[in-house]
């Protein structure tokens, strides 16, 4: 769900901390942290640790990085600190960020893709949220980012595979853009590697 913040607005400060333990184990998503008193706000990132889970880290990491524009700069900046030090967050954070790239300025762009090449975890998440929400963007952006992938390595390119693989079988796309995308594999080695890891997981479901 996109819980950890639609219900955490809910809490107040003085509820029993198994009761705070219970609701960050079940709830997953930031999308309203930004909604919360700044000691609980602490409360919740201080559990994103360097040994944090991958459910919790990386869902909460998501969830901000949906609401990223709206954050205060100082609090962007330590979301991108903690992104340094917790790698699934990191990827949570970039998938957030990739999904809604199209809503940022061009400074937070820029910053974003520089982040993202040199973070391999936050690269493969922005990549990732990039390529699952593609079929959503204009035409000029579809071409930049098909650019990335003969222009760019690391995380980010495989992270664009993986979120091609989602978008391609999980939406409704146009024979040429599936033949595009996989004319890419014989170009770029490491978005095959991303894109069959996607099919991987989605084939499953089909």
């Amino acid at each position: 769900g996109w819980g950890l913040g639609c219900s955490f607005i809910h809490l107040d400060e003085y509820r029993p901390p198994q009761k705070l333990e219970q609701m960050v184990e079940t709830l997953k998503q930031g999308i309203s942290l930004r909604s919360l008193g700044r000691p609980l706000q602490q409360s919740i990132l201080a559990k994103v640790g360097k040994e944090s889970g991958t459910s919790f880290a990386r869902g909460l990491g998501a969830g901000l990085g949906r609401i990223f524009r709206y954050l205060p700069e100082e609090f962007q900046e330590r979301l991108l600190q903690k992104a340094k030090q917790n790698v699934q967050f990191a990827n949570g954070l970039g998938a957030g960020l990739g999904q809604t790239f199209q809503y940022l300025d061009e400074v937070q762009r820029t910053e974003m893709i520089s982040r993202a090449e040199e973070n391999e975890q936050f690269g493969r998440g922005f990549g990732f949220g990039l390529g699952y929400s593609f079929i959503y963007l204009g035409a000029q952006l579809q071409q930049q980012i098909i650019s990335w992938v003969l222009e760019k390595k690391g995380g980010l390119v495989r992270g664009l595979g993986a979120g091609f693989a989602n978008c391609i079988f999980f939406s409704v796309v146009s024979d040429d853009l599936r033949d595009k995308i996989f004319s890419l594999i014989e170009i770029s080695h490491e978005f095959a590697l991303g894109l069959g890891s996607g099919l991987g997981d989605v084939l499953p479901y089909l």
